[in-house]
């Protein structure tokens, strides 16, 4: 996957989650014929691209603003995961509208090599809620399974700090930017989840929180864990929303029983009526996968590292490669293999139209750079919008 591309398209679209599948599904169905021109802009309209975003693909400003991004990333030790990554997790891809890129900040970590386990619930907990809450992060971390939350006050907090303090990681996936701390008092929480375990989110670097942001944020959550812990919430509220996503992705949830008389226990006792798995005790959900899922756990010793990962996987990691001048190729806090190689797939397409007299069709560059067409369409859009080519009828490329 090209990151330049995607973040293209993903500025086209405002990193609205809903536009960003919609134009990239309408993308995958024009296929060679996609362009940035007013052809191509009437066709995503009628495949339900809204008009204001098909008419920004004629936008070059949208291509600085890509450009930018990964400058700051790449300045910044923010990484940017897309899709088809290896460090992507699994399980995301398995929901509906996955996100096409993440951006995270922290540890690289294999979060395929073991499962991740959310623990969620309201911002002002009781104080027995808050305790079962870091007690259940401890046992997550001490069976070797991730903590996942969303670093909001109250139990996601208090889970958190549980994994920390035992020894073990966790993923925090917020609703702004991962450079963004919100809430402010959890500026230590942050630091120390970077340290120690990952901060992730879809939206780019510096975006602020918005309301709407969290429950887009919430299927993340659910969507890289095998299952969801609710400790404490109302029947109708945001951790609410989070349980009925885990259930509509088909992920395992657990309830922490609680006094009837408090409105923090009203979710839990309901999901538990429902048939979710009654916590009893706080290791219940460790080892509902360890004893129930134990070949997750009986990998190698290489496999069991959560930070073991292989360099060479395509994605942006790692640091910003000195060697690489050009802004465009600085891919986050890239390894030099992505950057290098997209770089490569250029100089071939510039190559190959050179020797040809300066034109040639999308298939005969496919078929002479051996480029796969998925790779290929984005970057001759790429190099369009850059003006090193420019597109003629029936998908001809004309270098200039």
């Amino acid at each position: 996957m090209d990151v330049l591309y995607e973040l293209w398209m993903h500025c086209i679209c405002g990193f609205e989650p809903d536009r960003t599948f919609k134009l990239n599904k309408a993308v995958q169905k024009m296929g060679n014929s996609f362009n940035s021109g007013e052809m191509s802009r009437r066709i995503l309209i009628e495949n339900g691209v809204p008009e204001t975003v098909a008419a920004r693909t004629e936008n070059t400003e949208y291509f600085d603003e890509a450009k930018e991004i990964i400058d700051f990333c790449g300045q910044n030790d923010i990484r940017i995961i897309p899709e088809d990554s290896d460090e992507y997790p699994e399980y995301l891809r398995q929901i509906h509208m996955p996100p096409r890129l993440l951006f995270a900040r922290g540890k690289r970590m294999n979060l395929n090599a073991r499962p991740g386990v959310a623990v969620v619930g309201c911002r002002k907990p009781t104080e027995l809620g808050k305790s079962a809450a870091e007690r259940i992060g401890a046992s997550l971390a001490k069976a070797g399974i991730v903590t996942v939350g969303g670093m909001a006050e109250g139990i996601d907090s208090a889970a958190h700090w549980g994994a920390l303090r035992a020894g073990g990681t966790t993923v925090a996936v917020l609703a702004g930017g991962v450079d963004v701390i919100y809430p402010a008092v959890n500026k230590r929480l942050y630091g120390e989840i970077v340290k120690n375990g990952t901060v992730i989110s879809e939206r780019p670097p510096s975006t602020s929180g918005k309301s709407y942001f969290y429950e887009q944020r919430n299927r993340i959550v659910t969507g890289i864990s095998r299952g969801t812990v609710v400790v404490e919430g109302k029947l109708k509220s945001g951790t609410s929303m989070t349980a009925r996503i885990a259930l509509e992705e088909n992920r395992d949830l657990f309830a922490v029983p609680g006094n009837p008389m408090c409105w923090q226990s009203s979710l839990p006792n309901s999901m538990i009526d429902e048939g979710a798995v009654i916590v009893k005790s706080f290791d219940v959900p460790a080892r509902y996968y360890t004893e129930n899922n134990p070949e997750l756990f009986d990998n190698t010793e290489q496999e069991n590292n959560i930070f073991a990962y292989n360099d060479s996987a395509d994605g942006v990691y790692g640091k910003q490669n000195p060697q690489i001048a050009d802004s465009t190729a600085k891919i986050g806090a890239a390894a030099a293999s992505p950057a290098d190689e997209r770089v490569t797939d250029e100089q071939k397409i510039l190559g190959f139209l050179s020797d040809r007299g300066g034109t040639a069709t999308n298939e005969e560059i496919a078929e002479a750079c051996g480029i796969p067409q998925s790779r290929l369409n984005g970057k001759l859009t790429i190099m369009s919008l850059r003006g090193q080519l420019r597109q003629e009828s029936g998908n001809r490329y004309v270098l200039k």
